[in-house]
């Protein structure tokens, strides 16, 4: 059975159960070597806003890094790859990009998908009204 979207890369199940399998022993093997992980959920399975991210954070936990391990992979990593020594962190003098949530993401990952405020440029937004359109410009 090929999954119509893969079709026209030839993606079937059990290809993709065998490129998981694969990703199962890399991952963990690439993190323990300080290859720097990076969370990328505009591409593959799982693209959906607001979802996607938190699915791939799953996925790094799943294939063995810790919470902290795989929060660093969509904070810290990326303004390492990316040369930002403003971002990625929260520390005094960064910018202040972020979200506020009402779990700790180390003990609930999923804690993401009820972000309550987002922060932007020190600019604080209630999550509930951003998904509702009410800043758009």
């Amino acid at each position: 059975k090929t999954w119509k979207y893969f079709d026209s890369i030839g993606f079937t199940a059990d290809k993709q159960k065998q490129r998981m399998g694969s990703f199962s022993r890399l991952i963990p093997m690439m993190s323990r070597n300080g290859v720097l992980l990076l969370c990328s959920p505009d591409v593959g399975e799982y693209t959906v806003p607001g979802y996607a991210m938190v699915e791939e954070l799953m996925q790094f936990m799943r294939f063995g890094l810790t919470p902290y391990e795989a929060l660093k992979t969509a904070t810290v990593n990326p303004a390492k790859v990316l040369g930002e020594t403003k971002r990625g962190t929260v520390q005094v003098g960064n910018y202040a990009d972020l979200v506020l949530l009402a779990e700790n993401p180390l003990n609930n990952m999923r804690a993401y998908q009820y972000a309550k405020y987002t922060i932007v440029h020190g600019k604080v937004y209630s999550t509930r009204k951003l998904r509702k359109g009410k800043y758009v410009p």
